[in-house]
C-alpha cells in the first residue's frame, strides 16, 4: 500500500505544480493580450485540462484527482496573476509586457510559497484555497473599480 500512497502524493504535487505554472502564465498572457479576466479564466482553464491529458497521453483514470488537488491553485494562480497585473499597470508607467512579467513572477512566488502548506497536512492547501480564492475574487472586483477611469472634468 505505501508505494500507491506515494504516487498518489507524486501526482499530487505534480498536479499542484502544473497548476501553479499555467495559472500564472495564463494570468500574463491574458494580461498581455489584453483579454477579459473571465475569458482568460476560461481559457487558461481549458489548456490546464489539455495538458493534464496531454500528459497521461489520453488516460483519464487520474483525471478527476488531479483536477480535485489542481484546480485551486490553477484559479488561485490565474487571480493572483490578474490582481499584480492590473495593480502593476495602475501604479506604474510600465509597458505590458514588463507588467505581464511581474505579474507572472508574482502569482509564481505566491503559488509556490502557497504549496508549503503541504508540510503542515496533505489536505491544508485543498481546504484554504477555496477561500483565499473567493477572498481575492472580492479584491479584482473591487481594484477593477477602483482603477478605472473616473470622468473627465469639464472647464
Amino acid at each position: 500500500m505505501e508505494p500507491i500512497a506515494y504516487g498518489f502524493m507524486v501526482t499530487v504535487a505534480g498536479a499542484s505544480v502544473m497548476g501553479v505554472a499555467v495559472g500564472a502564465l495564463g494570468a500574463a498572457c491574458a494580461w498581455r493580450a489584453r483579454i477579459h479576466v473571465v475569458l482568460g479564466a476560461i481559457l487558461t482553464g481549458v489548456a490546464y485540462v489539455l495538458l493534464l491529458i496531454a500528459d497521461h497521453h489520453g488516460r483519464l483514470f487520474w483525471l478527476s484527482a488531479e483536477l480535485v488537488w489542481g484546480a485551486p491553485l490553477l484559479t488561485m494562480a490565474y487571480l493572483v496573476g490578474s490582481l499584480a497585473g492590473r495593480w502593476t499597470a495602475a501604479r506604474t508607467r510600465w509597458g505590458p509586457t514588463w507588467t505581464a512579467l511581474v505579474s507572472f513572477f508574482v502569482a509564481l512566488a505566491a503559488g509556490l510559497s502557497y504549496m508549503l502548506l503541504f508540510r503542515l497536512d496533505m489536505r491544508a492547501p485543498l481546504g484554504w484555497a477555496w477561500v483565499i480564492d473567493a477572498v481575492l475574487v472580492v479584491l479584482l472586483i473591487l481594484i477593477r473599480n477602483s482603477t478605472r477611469p473616473g470622468p473627465r472634468p469639464t472647464s
